[in-house]
């Protein structure tokens, strides 16, 4: 009797509460662009979480003022998200609003307008990391941009020193799906890899390399991508740097030029790798004006320099963790931005100028 007594008198207290609740949350902030696969028309949004008297239960998501869908609040996430799919042509606008579990709505966000990236995207998988550490810290990632992809034509061949011939074929476990917008992880059994040490597969065979090595994905044993090149003994790799792909396309000559590499920092986040496969959208202002630059970009000291087109004033930078965490914030800066308390590793630099915003990748060494 006592139970059933308190669980009345709590619902009670409950619907109460509710029906009092008149206090709105507070209007959804930060709304930061992760990828955009111009393939598929999927893009996916972030954005700082509403706070609320009582609480925040749901957003609703708006794509060029028009309704696009519900999104539950997740308490366990940093950050809100939504994901698209079937977004097509040049620029697309974003708003969110909070919602309570008394019905109270915040008002809607401000606009973030973005454009497709502008490179042409890879119509196949491709290499999108090399990392050639010391001994066998080794790793390869392969990353998807064409929606979920079947592995199973796939595979990976490797050529030692010059050799004129592929020496050894590694094949991926059988019914492997990579999802869209995703990088499947391969390392060698002594990488110190990623802080949490998941990746995706272990091999030994296809991560014993280095710096002059050729790496070749194929697909039903035709070349579609190439790290290195079959019979030549160039050093194309450093030794202890984890190297980026500059953008995501696939061909089977290889040019150091599309890469970027930086020193292997002493511990490495998976979502700094998985994200490699991902393209930040542009915005408006961006596409008009290529509106800034960032230098040194990789940089490993303590301050990065932003430099405007046409004396553009910018309003605030953001810097956003590959988690969607923020972790810097500077209102009214100036082209100087101390970036000291940012670890090692890949982050996106959020400008806002007037009610647009501008997103770029940044990677502190």
């Amino acid at each position: 009797m006592k139970k059933i007594t308190l669980t009345i008198v709590l619902l009670f207290t409950s619907f109460f509460c509710f029906a009092n609740d008149t206090e709105a949350p507070t209007t959804p902030t930060d709304l930061t662009p992760i990828f955009f696969n111009n393939n598929t028309g999927t893009a996916a949004l972030l954005w700082t979480h509403s706070t609320d008297n009582i609480g925040v239960v749901e957003y609703d998501v708006y794509v060029d003022d028009v309704y696009n869908q519900t999104v539950a609040y997740n308490g366990n996430a940093s950050h809100g998200d939504a994901v698209f799919s079937g977004i097509f042509g040049t620029t697309h606008c974003f708003k969110v609003l909070a919602r309570d579990a008394a019905g109270n709505t915040s008002p809607l966000s401000n606009n973030s307008c973005f454009t497709r990236y502008l490179q042409i995207l890879p119509n196949d998988l491709y290499i999108s990391v090399i990392m050639n550490g010391t001994g066998a810290n080794n790793l390869i990632a392969i990353t998807n941009t064409i929606g979920p992809t079947n592995l199973d034509d796939y595979s990976i061949k490797i050529s030692r020193d010059g050799n004129s011939t592929w020496q050894e074929t590694y094949t991926f476990p059988s019914g492997l799906v990579i999802p869209d917008i995703s990088s499947h992880i391969i390392a060698n059994s002594q990488a110190n890899a990623c802080e949490s040490g998941n990746y995706d597969e272990i091999n030994d065979m296809i991560t014993n390399f280095d710096g002059n090595d050729a790496i070749g994905l194929f697909k039903n044993d035709v070349l579609i991508d190439i790290v290195g090149t079959l019979g030549i003994n160039n050093t194309n790799f450093e030794s202890d740097k984890i190297y980026y792909r500059n953008s995501g396309f696939t061909s089977t000559t290889f040019d150091p030029l599309n890469w970027t590499g930086t020193v292997i920092p002493n511990t490495i986040a998976c979502d700094e790798i998985e994200f490699i496969g991902s393209f930040t959208l542009l915005t408006v202002e961006e596409i008009e004006t290529n509106a800034f630059q960032i230098y040194p970009n990789p940089t490993n000291g303590n301050s990065i320099y932003i430099n405007t087109k046409n004396n553009v004033e910018v309003s605030s930078v953001r810097i956003y963790d590959l988690n969607g965490k923020q972790v810097l914030q500077t209102v009214n800066p100036s082209n100087e931005i101390n970036i000291q308390g940012l670890k090692q590793g890949m982050y996106i630099l959020q400008l806002e100028i007037g009610n647009q915003t501008i997103n770029k990748k940044l990677i502190k060494q």
